[in-house]
């Protein structure tokens, strides 16, 4: 995973996250556009995350402890269960409108790899 591709879909879901907002807010109110954008900045937050340790580990004088890694990720989903709970807890976001955030990553990074791909190959 090379840091242009990172920076990539970073851009792209930044993009995006302005048209799905306005959709949760269409059909939820404050709730949805809360809700939505809630949940696709955590799974951004846990891409670059993962994004980041995975180019530390590649990186030719990388080391990864086992016990770091388990922390890390350990922490990682802490950080992110912990955003989520605390936006749904408080009933700023609609649940369904967290489950919309959270699904704009993937086919986000499908399409970019599928792109890039094709350049390459």
């Amino acid at each position: 995973m090379t840091a242009e591709f990172v920076r990539q879909v970073t851009w792209t879901m930044l993009v995006a996250l302005g048209p799905v907002a306005g959709a949760g807010a269409l059909l939820a109110g404050a709730p949805g556009a809360v809700g939505s954008a809630v949940g696709a900045l955590v799974s951004l937050g846990c891409f670059r995350w993962i994004a980041g340790a995975v180019s530390r580990v590649a990186a030719p004088s990388g080391r990864a402890g086992w016990g770091l890694s388990a922390l890390a990720v350990g922490a990682r989903h802490l950080v992110a269960f912990g955003a989520l709970a605390a936006a749904l807890w408080s009933g700023a976001a609609h649940p369904l409108a967290v489950v919309a955030g959270l699904s704009l990553l993937p086919p986000v990074v499908i399409a970019l790899g599928l792109r890039r791909a094709e350049i390459a190959g």
